[in-house]
């Protein structure tokens, strides 16, 4: 019997699985158009020949169990991801201990070896700490091992990109991460690439809880800001149509930019413009 994949090989096959059904079903979406604009032609649906109306029929019941395996497949993965950044995170300080942080206290800090196996919660009581919600994480904290990072890359000829990783060091004599990249390189090895980067182009995504959303831990309704685009490791802008406080779910309604459709986003995955993160 072969050994269980990882379970971030299994999120990342699961979301291969999920591309796959939604081009089968914009294939039988394209067939029932065929179909029925034949249709219109002839007079309507009530027209078409028996045979003709069966294969509609039946391309309809198969649509319909397309979106029904979408909907099961996107449930699954998104809980085994939740699994994969809670794990990644183990190496995080409380809320209480983030509040120690002040600017004045800035010097490179070394993380408490408290490990927690849940994200921490802020209580709502005073300032919310480093990482809740929309709080920036200061540029002179250290990031800590096992951080899920969104970081700037530049693949082939394309323009740079702000990626999904997870920090694996801290190069404290050059000022660098050495960061593993989340996405993959081969759809059957899942190889994963290691990248060295300046300190400035790596940003821990957002993580302690907040027992409420207010404007002291989320973006406001027409905020720009950057997210993680659905279905990918990839970071891009985008304006804030809705916030967690008023979704209710723990979600932000997203319009990406040259993207019609709007989207509904998780709080952790969506930060300040990485570009000016550290300058603002």
């Amino acid at each position: 019997m072969s050994a269980p994949l990882p379970l971030h090989k299994e999120v990342y096959q699961e979301l291969r699985k999920l591309e796959r059904l939604r081009r089968e079903a914009d294939t039988v979406v394209g067939e029932i158009n065929k179909l029925q604009a034949v249709a219109d032609k002839q007079g309507g649906v009530a027209a078409m020949e028996p045979r003709a109306l069966n294969r509609l029929r039946n391309l309809y019941a198969e649509l319909a169990q397309l979106h029904e395996a979408e909907v099961i497949l996107t449930g699954a993965s998104v809980e085994k991801l939740q699994s994969v950044i809670d794990t990644h995170h183990k190496g995080v300080k409380t809320a209480a201990e983030f509040d120690k942080y002040t600017p004045n206290k800035l010097k490179r800090a070394k993380m408490a070896d408290t490990r927690i196996t849940e994200p921490p919660v802020w209580p709502g009581t005073g300032t919310p700490p480093v990482l809740c919600g929309r709080v920036r994480w200061p540029a002179d904290l250290e990031i800590p091992p096992g951080f899920m990072v969104v970081v700037k890359v530049t693949r082939g000829h394309d323009t740079a990109t702000w990626i999904l990783g997870t920090v694996m060091r801290y190069i404290a004599l050059k000022d660098r991460y050495e960061v593993e990249d989340l996405d993959v390189s081969d759809d059957y090895d899942c190889i994963r690439k290691t990248l060295i980067l300046p300190s400035n182009m790596v940003i821990p995504l957002p993580y302690v809880v907040p027992s409420k959303f207010n404007e002291d831990t989320e973006f406001a309704i027409g905020d720009t800001v950057c997210a993680l685009y659905p279905l990918t490791t990839s970071f891009y802008p985008a304006r804030v149509l809705n916030v967690p406080s008023q979704t209710g779910n723990g979600k932000y309604t997203l319009k990406f930019e040259d993207d019609n459709r709007n989207h509904h986003i998780n709080w952790r995955f969506v930060l300040h413009n990485p570009d000016m993160y550290y300058t603002a």
